[in-house]
C-alpha cells in the first residue's frame, strides 16, 4: 500500500517488539464526520486499548473526518498522529488531542514548486528536484508562533524562484 509501505518497512526494521494491531481501511466517501471509518476506527481503539499510537496520512483524516475525536471518545491513551501541517491540526497539538504531525510540508512551497515544474514543462526543460521535504512538529519543535497558522517553511523558496526565473 502507497501510504503504509514504508511505514510498515521502517516499523519491522527499527522496533522488533513493535506491531500493526488493525489497519481501518477508508475510501473518501468514508471520511464523513463520523461515517463508517470514524466509527471503525473507534470499535478498533475499544478492541485494541493497548494500542500506543494512532497514525493518521493526512490532517483531514484527524481534524474534519473526527479521527482525533474517535481515539478521545473511544477511551484509547494513544498517541495520535497526523501529517501535512495544517491550522487546525496543529492547534490539536497545542491543545492535546494530537502528539505530532510526523510529515508536515509549507504548502506555499509546494504551490510554487509546481508553478516551476509547469513553467520548464511548457518551455521544453526537464524536471528538476524542487528541494520539498517534510519537517516534524510537535509542542515544542517547529510549532507557528500563532493559533491557527499552518506550518511555513524559513526558507526563502520565493527568492530563489523568482531568481531561477529572471523577475523581481
Amino acid at each position: 500500500d502507497f501510504y503504509n509501505g514504508g511505514f510498515d518497512k521502517t516499523l519491522d526494521a527499527k522496533c522488533a517488539d513493535c506491531s500493526v494491531v488493525e489497519e481501518v481501511s477508508w475510501t473518501v466517501a468514508d471520511l464523513a464526520p463520523n461515517g463508517p471509518w470514524v466509527t471503525g476506527l473507534r470499535n478498533a481503539l475499544i478492541k485494541h486499548r493497548d494500542a500506543n499510537y494512532v497514525w493518521f496520512p493526512f490532517d483531514s483524516n484527524a481534524v474534519e473526518s473526527g479521527g482525533a475525536k474517535a481515539v478521545l471518545q473511544a477511551g484509547s491513551k494513544a498517541k495520535v498522529l497526523a501529517g501535512i501541517g495544517n491550522g487546525p491540526a496543529l492547534d490539536l497539538i497545542r491543545n492535546g488531542q494530537l502528539h505530532a504531525e510526523s510529515v508536515a510540508r509549507s504548502s506555499d512551497w509546494v504551490s510554487w514548486a509546481a508553478i516551476d515544474q509547469i513553467n520548464r514543462h511548457l518551455n521544453g526543460e526537464e524536471s528538476v528536484p524542487q528541494g520539498l521535504g517534510f519537517i516534524s512538529i510537535d509542542k515544542g519543535h517547529n510549532m507557528p508562533e500563532k493559533a491557527g497558522e499552518a506550518y511555513t517553511t524559513s526558507v526563502d523558496f520565493r527568492s530563489l524562484y523568482k531568481k531561477a526565473w529572471g523577475v523581481e
